[in-house]
C-alpha cells in the first residue's frame, strides 16, 4: 500500500513510484544541482560566469542595493542610474543591470546582506531559507523522505541558484497556514511577512475572510502597519516617495518584456508570450485572478481539510499575480505539499501521485520551454493545482 506523502510503506501492486524509487530519485537531481554549481563556479571569472551575469544573479542586485543603501542612503535603489553605476563599479565592468522593483520594507530585508562579503552573504542567506522552510515543511509533512524532496525540489533549487527569495515567500505562506488553527494572531503576523512582496498576499485577506479567520486577519492588518512603520522610521519619508515615482516602472518592465516572459510563470506573461495584445493579455490576468479569487473563496468556507486550503490558497496566489518568476513556484511545492500531507495515513491512488509527481517537476521545464519553444507551462500547473485541491476537497472532507 501507498501511505503518508507521496509512498512510505510497501507500494500497492504496479505502482511505479516505489518507496526505493522516491528515495533514488531527489539524490539524483540533488547530484546534478551540485555538479551544476561545481562547473559554475570554476567556469567563472571573478563575480561573473561566461555568460556575463554574476554568480548568483539576482542576489548580486540585493547585494548591491545593500551596499548602495550603506553608501548613498535609503532612497538610493530607486535611482536606476545610481543603482547601475553602483552594480558596474562593483562588478568592475559594464553589465546588463538589476533592478530594484521592491517597496521600501523590502529594503529592511535586504539591508544586513552587504555587511558580510559577497561570497558568505550568498550562502547565508540561501541556507537560512532553506533552514527555514525545513522547519515548516517537517511540521506538515511527516514523511522520511520530505528533507529529499524539498533540496531536490526544481524552483526552490532555482531560487538557490539565483540568490532569490522565493523559499522566504513559500515559508511566510507556508508558516501563516501552520499557525492559522493554534495561534492565529501569530498566523497573522506570518502572512504580513509578505509584503515585502506584497503581489504574492493578493488573496490571503479573501481566504482569511471567508474562513472567518477575524484574529488571524487583524494579526496581519497589524504585522503590515508595524512593518511600513517600521520601514517609515529608518527608512524615511523619502524613501516611499522614491518608490512611489516609480511605481509605474515595474509595469512597464512586465509590460515590454524586460523580465523575458519566457521565465515567467503568471497568465498575463503567458498571454504575451503566445502574442496576445498587452490590452487583451491584462484582461486575461484580471479573469485568472477574479476565478481563482472564487475558487479560493469557495474552498475556504467552512471546515475543509487543510491541504484543500494550503493548495488552493498556493494556486490562487500563482494565477492572481502577473508579476511571477519560475522560482516562484517555490509556493506550487508548498501546495503539493499540503496536498499530500492529508493523505498520510491514507491510501494514495496511482493517478494521483502521478499527478503530484509532474507537478512537482515542471519548474525545471518552465524556463526551457518557455525561452526555446515560446510554450508557457507556469499557469497550467498553478490551474492544475487548484483542481486537484477542488477534487480533494469532495475525496477528504
Amino acid at each position: 500500500m501507498t501511505k503518508g506523502g507521496f509512498a512510505e510503506s510497501t507500494p500497492a501492486a504496479g505502482h511505479w513510484l516505489t518507496p526505493r524509487r522516491l528515495a533514488a530519485y531527489p539524490l539524483i537531481f540533488i547530484a546534478l544541482y551540485l555538479l551544476a554549481g561545481v562547473v559554475w563556479v570554476i567556469s567563472a571569472e571573478g563575480l561573473v560566469d561566461p555568460r556575463g551575469t554574476p554568480l548568483g544573479a539576482d542576489f548580486f542586485g540585493f547585494w548591491s542595493v545593500s551596499s548602495l543603501i550603506h553608501d548613498q542612503g535609503w532612497a538610493a535603489p530607486y535611482d536606476f542610474a545610481r543603482l547601475k553605476a553602483a552594480q558596474a563599479a562593483l562588478l568592475g565592468r559594464a553589465a546588463a543591470p538589476f533592478l530594484w522593483l521592491y517597496p521600501p520594507v523590502g529594503l529592511l530585508l535586504v539591508w544586513p546582506l552587504a555587511l558580510l562579503p559577497y561570497g558568505p552573504s550568498f550562502f547565508l542567506w540561501g541556507g537560512a531559507q532553506l533552514a527555514l522552510a525545513w522547519a515548516v515543511l517537517r511540521r506538515r509533512l511527516r514523511h522520511p523522505m520530505a528533507l529529499r524532496l524539498l533540496l531536490a525540489f526544481p524552483a526552490g533549487f532555482l531560487s538557490l541558484a539565483d540568490g532569490q527569495n522565493a523559499l522566504l515567500s513559500a515559508s511566510l505562506l507556508g508558516l501563516g497556514l501552520l499557525l492559522l488553527r493554534d495561534r492565529p494572531f501569530l498566523a497573522g503576523l506570518a502572512f504580513a511577512g509578505l509584503s515585502y512582496k506584497p503581489h504574492l498576499g493578493l488573496l490571503i485577506p479573501l481566504a482569511l475572510i471567508a474562513g472567518g479567520h477575524w484574529r488571524a486577519f487583524g494579526g496581519a492588518v497589524t504585522g503590515v502597519l508595524a512593518i511600513v512603520s517600521l520601514s517609515l522610521g529608518i527608512a524615511g519619508t523619502d524613501c516611499w516617495r522614491a518608490y512611489f515615482a516609480e511605481a509605474g516602472f515595474a509595469r512597464r518592465v512586465l509590460e515590454e518584456g524586460g523580465v523575458d516572459w519566457g521565465k515567467m510563470a503568471s497568465v498575463f506573461a503567458a498571454l504575451r508570450l503566445l502574442g496576445v495584445p498587452t490590452a487583451a493579455a491584462w484582461l486575461g490576468q484580471g479573469i485568472s485572478a477574479a476565478l481563482a479569487g472564487a475558487a479560493v473563496f469557495r474552498l475556504w468556507r467552512g471546515a475543509r481539510p487543510p491541504g484543500v486550503r494550503g493548495a488552493a490558497l498556493a494556486a490562487g496566489t500563482l494565477l492572481a499575480t502577473p508579476f511571477l518568476l519560475d522560482y516562484d513556484l517555490t509556493i506550487l511545492g508548498l501546495g503539493l505539499a499540503w496536498l499530500a500531507a492529508d493523505h498520510q495515513g491514507r491510501i494514495m491512488s496511482r493517478r494521483l501521485v502521478t499527478l503530484l509527481a509532474v507537478l512537482w517537476c515542471m519548474p525545471l521545464f518552465l524556463r526551457p520551454l518557455g525561452l526555446g519553444l515560446s510554450l508557457p507551462i507556469g499557469p497550467a500547473a498553478a490551474a492544475a493545482l487548484l483542481a486537484l485541491a477542488w477534487r480533494e476537497e469532495f475525496h477528504l472532507s
